[in-house]
């Protein structure tokens, strides 16, 4: 990292995905961590896009990551989730696996 002045940070693309990945690992580690290792193992393209008025910097990652099934803290914070349906859901997972 390089400061030029207290306004200015230059970051690599290594110290991007370090401090995104970082991110993810402090915000929720159980639901980011197959994306922080895609993050960290492959290239990608950094941009500011427009959306709904404000910008957003967006991280492009190639190739496709693996997402793991929902978890029912994730249920939880879904409008009208019922958890008895979630649970039979993760039963099924479980026992037969995913798509």
């Amino acid at each position: 990292m390089k400061v030029t002045n207290l306004k200015t940070i230059y970051l690599s693309e290594k110290e991007i995905k370090e401090a995104i990945s970082c991110w993810m690992q402090i915000r929720n580690p159980f639901m980011y961590s197959n994306l922080a290792t895609h993050l960290k193992n492959n290239t990608c393209t950094y941009d500011w896009e427009m959306k709904n008025g404000k910008f957003e910097f967006v991280v492009s990652i190639n190739g496709e990551v693996e997402v793991p099934p929902p978890h029912l803290d994730e249920a939880l914070l879904i409008d009208d989730a019922a958890v008895r349906e979630f649970e039979e859901e993760m039963e099924l997972y479980k026992t037969y696996g995913g798509d």
